[in-house]
């Protein structure tokens, strides 16, 4: 599904009215829409008494709406203006009256009194339609008091378009946020929505239909970047069916160069869910000291033992060998586990130099990438996947995890110019981009994922999809989409204890709809 900021959806809209679509019908199917969730809502909850915060703009329009509807259907309601009702306008002004004229009433808000509290306290549900996708700045009073006072009340919160104090276009709050259980996001979901900290307060997301054509949704600026959120159906469009009268030859070889004394359980789950993930043959390359250990955990793969130094770490001598084997193979995965041993960052450096395989590149290979950034030129676009978790992001760009996590598309944008391919921004939500390509969005996984070896996995399932010919684009955002969905097949009876290795035996059923 696609993606937008507040303020392209906002241009959107008004391109949507400019084609002939009346604002009215938009406002009126937005209510309507509204209401019905609060409908269906407060079928779960012990009471019906309703009260709906409006602001003067459109999204207070759409509250006025939705109060017209829950009360022909004998709903209680009580609609709240915060504002100066003179600042209503166009559409939002024409429905406030129309509420008047139908017997509602409006109570208008210019300050928090504890009586108001007391009124919104004895609500079963609060609508939410203060502010919407156009927040921008810090909240003013009253508003700002009166979302904090709702927040402190603890109410179950519908959210009408985005919680009131999400900047719709970053995800950054406003000084103060409504805290909403459930949102109504209309049109398309905002990319404010599904960033933290903005997404901590939306709950469960829900899409609204109002009327906008196809024409309508996919139309852009020529300066728009493409985004979208990656969803089953997206996904499985790009898959391609294997066929029964197939062979282990068919379906690639991955080297996987990964793990050292003391870390060979990365190797053994990266090899694994190479596997796992439909490679039809995988190649564990590591320490020579550590290769009659390795070949008895991997057993379904074939082990490459390479020349190294105690207690068990690569050295430069591993590199002749390695490329001699690499003739053989379709993909590389480097460096989970590897370590930082300065004999191995050169091994790993020139093996990154002189395989112009597709490649995925991981943990220790991402910090000799980092400390050797010179040496790899910005104009030549490679067939690779960087895995960086902000920490390894900031390595990379030369800056602090924390200014990574403030602005993480920022980042991906940067990585991506810096080493012209496809880099997954690890965290929540993961982001894939790379030359030429849209911005994904990950919408799979939960907490239980932060555990080590969790990223390992991922390696494994990006270098699986693409030794099966998918492009680095494909294979890296199926394969973060379907890595977390096995994290939450294997959360099913709880996140808190899961291990990385419950991801491996997840992986062939999160896969299941991507071969059908």
């Amino acid at each position: 599904m696609r993606v937008v900021t507040g303020t392209e959806m906002l241009a959107i809209d008004r391109y949507a009215i400019a084609s002939g679509m009346p604002g009215a019908a938009l406002m009126e199917m937005a209510g309507y829409r509204i209401a019905c969730a609060a409908r269906q809502w407060l079928s779960e909850l012990s009471g019906r008494r309703v009260g709906i915060l409006c602001g003067t703009g459109n999204n207070g329009g759409d509250g006025f709406v939705a109060a017209r509807y829950l009360r022909r259907w004998d709903i209680p309601v009580r609609v709240f203006l915060v504002g100066d009702p003179a600042r209503l306008s166009g559409e939002a002004a024409a429905f406030a009256q129309t509420w008047r004229q139908s017997g509602g009433d409006i109570v208008v808000v210019r300050q928090v009194a504890a009586d108001l509290v007391e009124t919104l306290n004895m609500m079963d549900l609060l609508i939410d339609a203060l502010l919407g996708t156009g927040a921008q700045g810090e909240v003013r009073q009253p508003m700002a008091a009166l979302i904090s006072a709702v927040n402190k009340l603890g109410k179950p919160v519908l959210a009408v378009d985005a919680p009131s104090g999400i900047d719709c276009n970053t995800g950054l709050i406003c000084g103060v946020a409504m805290q909403a259980q459930r949102t109504v996001t209309i049109g398309l979901p905002k990319l404010g929505l599904l960033l933290y900290p903005g997404a901590a307060y939306v709950g469960i997301l829900a899409v609204a239909s109002i009327g906008f054509t196809k024409d309508h949704l996919a139309w852009r600026e020529a300066t728009w970047p493409l985004r979208y959120q990656l969803t089953e159906d997206l996904v499985c469009s790009w898959s391609r069916k294997r066929l029964a009268n197939s062979h282990k030859g068919a379906y690639g070889k991955v080297m996987v160069v990964a793990g050292s004394a003391g870390m060979m359980g990365a190797g053994a789950l990266t090899v694994q869910a190479a596997l796992r993930s439909g490679a039809g043959l995988a190649v564990w390359a590591g320490p020579e000291r550590l290769w009659s250990v390795m070949a008895q955990k991997v057993t379904e793969s074939m082990t490459l033992g390479l020349p190294d130094k105690a207690p068990g770490v690569l050295t430069l001598q591993a590199r002749e060998p390695l490329q001699e084997q690499l003739a053989t193979c379709t993909v590389l995965a480097i460096g989970p586990g590897l370590g930082r041993q300065p004999e191995t960052m050169a091994f790993v450096s020139s093996t990154l130099a002189e395989c112009g395989l597709p490649t995925v590149v991981d943990a220790d290979a991402l910090y000799v990438l980092a400390a050797e950034s010179a040496a790899f030129s910005r104009e030549i676009r490679r067939p690779w996947v960087l895995t960086p978790h902000p920490g390894e992001a900031a390595r990379l760009l030369g800056c602090t995890a924390a200014a990574v996590e403030y602005d993480r598309v920022a980042a991906l944008e940067k990585l991506v110019e810096r080493w012209q391919c496809t880099v997954v921004l690890k965290g929540v939500p993961t982001l894939v981009s790379g030359p030429d390509m849209p911005l994904y969005i990950n919408s799979t996984g939960n907490a239980g994922m932060a555990t080590g070896g969790s990223g390992d996995v991922l390696t494994g399932v990006i270098a699986g999809l693409l030794a099966q010919g998918y492009s680095p684009e494909h294979a890296a955002a199926a394969g973060v989409y379907f890595h977390g969905v096995s994290g939450d097949l294997a959360a099913e009876k709880g996140s808190a204890g899961l291990i990385a290795g419950d991801l491996l035996t997840h992986i062939p059923t999160a896969l299941s709809g991507w071969e059908q």
